[in-house]
């Protein structure tokens, strides 16, 4: 120890390091679980794919087979962006975007999204790089559809400088808590709600969205409205 240095806590040093191994431990476990089984889903449908010879089976294995790797491959992106790595962050240069057909278009590809009500400035646009919004969108509208209760329902509003979005379910949400509300962008958080519905989600898909939607120079909140449902509102510069 140098001339004027304090003394070492060797002690606290050294729980800090298990504590850190510990979380380590915890997100490896999280993540390994939340991967296993989307991974033995793509070896079960290329497995189908090979033994078919049938034109119809081989289609619906193929198109099986493509949503749970592209889902494979949402997964490892969220965790990338959520670990801080930008060169995960969407890179498409900005373009004129209808709002009202990008939201349209992200809820067609979600299975969990059955009905969807665009409402306010449906036609409203704004100058955003495309995979960053969609990225954004998926997220939210997934959440709502996946957690909520009837439609999804989107409210655009534009103001000249932001463009201004608030999505939720008017029938509600399968049993959200405060505590779901306060914690929705923490990491690997999921509720008893969450792994009640679906135990292959990582907990990570609003964590990412956020970053991204901040990257952009916009803001993504969860609150609830007069009547305690819950609402996603997202600001996007324009």
């Amino acid at each position: 120890m140098g001339q004027g240095e304090p003394p070492r806590d060797i002690g606290a040093e050294a729980a800090a390091g298990d504590d850190l191994d510990r979380l380590r431990r915890r997100l490896a476990n999280v993540i390994g679980h939340a991967l296993r089984t989307p991974t033995a889903t793509v070896r079960g449908q290329a497995e189908i794919l090979a033994a078919t010879e049938d034109p119809e089976e081989r289609a619906r294995a193929v198109a099986a087979l493509r949503r749970t790797s592209r889902r494979l491959e949402e997964m490892v992106d969220e965790v990338l962006v959520v670990q801080g790595l930008d060169t995960r962050l969407p890179t498409a240069s900005p373009r004129d975007l209808d709002l009202g057909a990008e939201i349209a278009e992200v809820a067609g590809e979600l299975e969990v999204v059955e009905q969807l009500e665009v409402v306010g400035d449906a036609q409203a646009r704004a100058h955003l790089p495309p995979d960053a919004l969609r990225w954004a969108l998926r997220a939210v509208l997934d959440n709502a559809g996946r957690y909520g209760r009837g439609p999804v329902r989107v409210e655009v509003r534009a103001t000249p400088d932001a463009a201004r979005l608030r999505v939720w379910t008017p029938d509600g949400d399968v049993g959200a808590t405060d505590d779901d509300v306060r914690l929705a962008f923490e990491p690997f958080y999921r509720g008893e709600r969450a792994v009640t519905v679906t135990a292959t989600r990582l907990g990570l898909g609003l964590t990412a969205a956020r970053r991204v939607v901040e990257a952009l120079g916009g803001r993504i909140d969860i609150e609830r409205d007069e009547e305690q449902r819950i609402v996603t509102c997202l600001e996007l510069p324009r």
